[in-house]
């Protein structure tokens, strides 16, 4: 329960940082709005990540890393490298990082994907409870 209070926190503090970048579209965000964007990005990673590892198998460790630790990786170096972005590009970066774990697949044809067992017993379990 505490982990969901934290990610719908994350979730709040994203909220109001895009509130904030409609009126600066075209614009460079103010220093802590920008920090704001991508610090509740960062952190609501994070937390999918720590709330996920418990429940990976060891085999699917290494797909669940290459699916979260580039999304946490580039949100928090925009923080500090994106300051002088636009609003628009900083957000649209943001989104890619959203698509990339949404389109994350590296297996290849014929060999069978290491996170389908996760995401199966992901969904299994949603189900129960």
């Amino acid at each position: 329960m505490l982990l969901h209070a934290v990610m719908t926190g994350f979730l709040v503090a994203l909220a109001t940082a895009l509130g904030s970048a409609i009126t600066h579209v075209d614009d460079v965000l103010p220093r802590g709005q920008h920090w704001l964007l991508c610090g509740a990005v960062a952190g609501y990673f994070a937390a999918g990540l720590v709330a996920a590892l418990p429940l990976a198998d060891r085999s699917d460790r290494a797909w669940l890393l290459g699916w979260a630790l580039p999304c946490l990786a580039v949100s928090l170096a925009l923080a500090p490298l994106g300051e002088r972005l636009p609003a628009w590009a900083t957000i649209w970066i943001l989104v890619a990082l959203v698509c990339w774990q949404i389109l994350y697949d590296p297996g290849r044809a014929g060999k069978p994907q290491s996170g389908r067992r996760w995401r199966r017993r992901i969904r299994r379990t949603a189900r129960v409870a």
